[in-house]
């Protein structure tokens, strides 16, 4: 299929009907100039998980149907069709297995593979987005019996290779997961949200040709930013998952050792996870507790306004004891730049690319609960510090991280754009996809060229 710049733009108009085990009653529809993007996640509406929704509506006139384990509607708001691609719920034995950190098979059943492939061979589909490698790896039968161009966006967990079950230590992948991605990383395209994210693909031999970094669109406020001139009162807002990558335990020891240092402050802690009882049994023994409150999960709209009440964002982002994870992109630290707001948080993963240190907030080393105290208490302290910090998140989102911009890069990736590309990812995954197997389904080399 060539790929014109500014292709003319039109709507398909689906029709449902009883699925006949293709996958076809899904793309039952007229579809003319628009090439189709068929996207797949394993979940659609987590709460942690807003950036899904964000991009399809920037590929939303391309995106064919949308499969995921279990899809929030039978159609995406009304316009979109989905694609159920879930297991039936697992044997009691088999939960309790993957709780103890024992290998269990991913593959798909026959009837979600026949599906998914019916999908994937409909002539409305010029190529396939996966989001996170263990899910594409689900189903690499059906890349293998395809010729349609790969892409897999992996999003943080799935390229830590030393993923542990928070529960017990047992790791999270089979020892056959890194292989298996290197296999997958030789057919697809693979997208990377971060540069910590390439450097752990390229880590484990993913060639590096077929890596390219589109980190996400962050969407920002209709009006710029107001800043608080307050020393009392100051609000300090941690938003995100209480797990202890993000450090939730310590934020609240260094807002307590803040507090002993005079800072006049709240702090409110706005998420869920497994660290949730931890953060409430530190709270109550904390001297001040009075000044701490645990909210529990938010919505995105309580979320935007937590962050219009807020003097300062902080997390405590480290290398996580329990599950050897950090932190990959970091949405919740560009939101609140974007909002205005200097951000404090532990020097690691993907917040290293995302806060400038002294100019956007403070970075310091993880575990050093002093330094992250003494920076909430010197923030608390100087407006005008917060205000130029604050304008200096907003300005570097708003040039570096917007969604006009990224949006439009991956679009130009997955060859929906050109303009301003010399080449597209799109011409190499065909490329890839035709030369990745021979007569025997062996990988073989091809050339490609993406970079950011």
């Amino acid at each position: 299929m060539s790929n014109v710049a500014n292709p003319k733009l039109e709507t398909p108009s689906f029709k449902r009907r009883d699925l006949d085990g293709t996958g076809k009653a899904y793309l039952n529809k007229t579809w003319n100039t628009v090439m189709g993007v068929l996207y797949l996640t394993p979940n659609w509406r987590a709460p942690s998980e807003l950036w899904i929704d964000r991009m399809i509506e920037a590929l939303e006139p391309h995106v064919v149907a949308i499969g995921a384990d279990e899809p929030a509607s039978a159609m995406w708001r009304g316009r979109i069709p989905s694609i159920r691609l879930g297991e039936p719920r697992p044997s009691l034995w088999r939960r309790t297995a993957y709780r103890a950190g024992l290998p269990i098979s991913l593959t798909p059943s026959s009837t979600a593979a026949k599906r998914l492939r019916g999908a994937v061979n409909d002539e409305a589909v010029s190529c396939v987005l996966v989001h996170y490698l263990d899910y594409a790896l689900r189903f690499e039968t059906v890349w293998e019996q395809t010729d349609k161009p790969l892409y897999v966006y992996p999003h943080g967990y799935d390229t830590e290779w030393d993923l542990r079950h928070h529960q017990n230590s047992a790791r999270v992948f089979s020892s056959e997961y890194v292989e298996s991605v290197q296999r997958l990383s030789r057919r697809a395209i693979t997208v990377a949200n971060s540069r910590c994210v390439v450097e752990r693909l390229l880590e484990i031999g993913a060639p590096a040709e077929r890596v390219v970094l589109r980190p996400y669109g962050i969407p920002l406020p209709s009006v710029e930013p107001c800043f608080s001139d307050r020393t009392r009162g100051v609000e300090i807002l941690y938003l995100g998952r209480l797990v202890d990558c993000k450090g939730p335990d310590l934020v609240i020891r260094a807002f307590e050792r803040a507090w002993e240092l005079g800072l006049d402050g709240r702090l409110t802690i706005a998420g869920d996870g497994y660290l949730r009882t931890t953060c409430e049994l530190l709270r109550r023994r904390s001297p001040a507790a009075d000044r701490i409150r645990l909210l529990g999960a938010v919505d995105a709209e309580t979320g935007v306004r937590l962050r219009e009440q807020a003097d300062i964002f902080t997390a405590h982002n480290c290398r996580g004891p329990l599950s050897h994870q950090e932190e990959s992109f970091g949405v919740s630290v560009l939101e609140a730049m974007s909002g205005g707001l200097p951000a404090v948080t532990g020097r690691s993963g993907g917040v290293r690319d995302t806060i400038i240190n002294n100019q956007t907030g403070f970075l310091f080393e993880p575990g050093d609960v002093e330094a992250h105290a003494r920076a909430l208490v010197t923030l608390g302290s100087d407006p005008e510090l917060r205000r130029r910090m604050g304008a200096a998140g907003y300005q570097h989102v708003s040039e570096e991280f917007s969604c006009d911009r990224r949006w439009s890069e991956l679009r130009q990736t997955l060859g929906l754009e050109t303009a301003g590309l010399p080449s597209t990812a799109y011409a190499a995954a065909s490329t890839i996809a035709k030369s990745t197997r021979d007569g025997h389904g062996e990988p073989r080399e091809a050339a490609l060229a993406v970079s950011e």
